[in-house]
Order: C-alpha cells, then sequence, then structure tokens
C-alpha cells in the first residue's frame, strides 16, 4: 500500500540489445504480479539510450623520418568516435614503451574523425631509433583493439642538423655598352 512500500527493482540489459533508443516501464503492485498482486497506480514510462562506446585511433603521420637530437618532431594522431555518444578520454602517444604526452580529449562527438597534434621535443633523446604508437583507452569500448596504433619508426641522429649554405654561382657576365 501507498506510504507503507519499499520499493526496489534491478534489470540487465543484454548484450545482445541494439544500441539506440529504448523503453523501460515500471507499475506499483500490492504483491509481486505472480502472487496475485494488483497495480494500485499507473504505470510510469521512460526512454533511454543504450550506448555503445567504440573509438579507434585510425592514423599517426609524423613530420620527418629522421631528425637530429634536439629538433622536433611533429605527431599528428587522428581518432575516430564510431560510438553513438560523445566519448572523453585520454590520447598518449610513445616512443618505443615510453610516453611522449597525453592529451585529455574532451566530448569526441558520435561518427566524428579529428586529428590531434602533438609535438615531440627531442633535446633529452638518446640518439637511436624509435617506433612511434598511440593509445587511448576507454572502458567499456565495443572494440578495444582498435585502440593501439602503431606507425613507423623516426630516426634521432646525433650532432647537430648541417647548417644552410647560400651559394650564388655567377654563371654569365655580360658587359653593357656605354
Amino acid at each position: 500500500p501507498p506510504g507503507k512500500s519499499n520499493v526496489q527493482a534491478s534489470s540487465e540489459i543484454p548484450l545482445s540489445a541494439e544500441t539506440g533508443l529504448a523503453n523501460a516501464s515500471a507499475a506499483p503492485c500490492t504483491a509481486a504480479p505472480e502472487s496475485g498482486g494488483r497495480p494500485y497506480s499507473p504505470p510510469v514510462f521512460t526512454t533511454f539510450t543504450i550506448a555503445e562506446k567504440d573509438i579507434a585511433i585510425t592514423g599517426i603521420k609524423l613530420s620527418a623520418s629522421s631528425i637530429f637530437q634536439g629538433e622536433t618532431l611533429g605527431i599528428e594522431v587522428t581518432v575516430l568516435n564510431k560510438g553513438n555518444q560523445s566519448e572523453t578520454f585520454d590520447l598518449t602517444i610513445y616512443y618505443d614503451s615510453a610516453p611522449i604526452e597525453t592529451r585529455n580529449i574532451v566530448e569526441l562527438p558520435p561518427i566524428v574523425e579529428e586529428a590531434f597534434n602533438f609535438t615531440w621535443n627531442t633535446d633529452s633523446i638518446t640518439p637511436s631509433s624509435y617506433r612511434i604508437s598511440a593509445s587511448a583507452p576507454l572502458p567499456e569500448d565495443a572494440n578495444p583493439s582498435d585502440n593501439t596504433f602503431t606507425d613507423g619508426i623516426v630516426e634521432i641522429k646525433s650532432g647537430k642538423p648541417p647548417e644552410n649554405v647560400h651559394d650564388v654561382a655567377v654563371l654569365n657576365v655580360v658587359p653593357s655598352p656605354t
């Protein structure tokens, strides 16, 4: 009866449920319906969204494949939100397994692909060849295997970049009549 009831309910959405809009309804009863309980008020209805969480790193572009220690490398990481809701997540870029930078990406809209630009300062990096990758873990992602992407190798060379030499050659001289 009203005023003396302790109502508790739970429900589970099966993994086989389609994503998108869904409906739920509830009706308070005098007892469980299987025990002969009768509704004592009209049912209530609500609509909600069954969300699909799914982001993917779709590409990495490097500004160069070889640079000198101390130079900067531009790294562009492209992420696609394949889900049906905006997502907030951390995007981290790495050289081998060492992190370069982590950026918090806020509210990437559904079905939108966006490029994020990073700059790697290599002042303190030991000259060698490094594999560049990116990772964007997302809890409950429908397809977490595409949340990591590895691109080719960048070579960090020791020494200084060559100075720009401006060499001017005189190829022909023609005297002017005076």
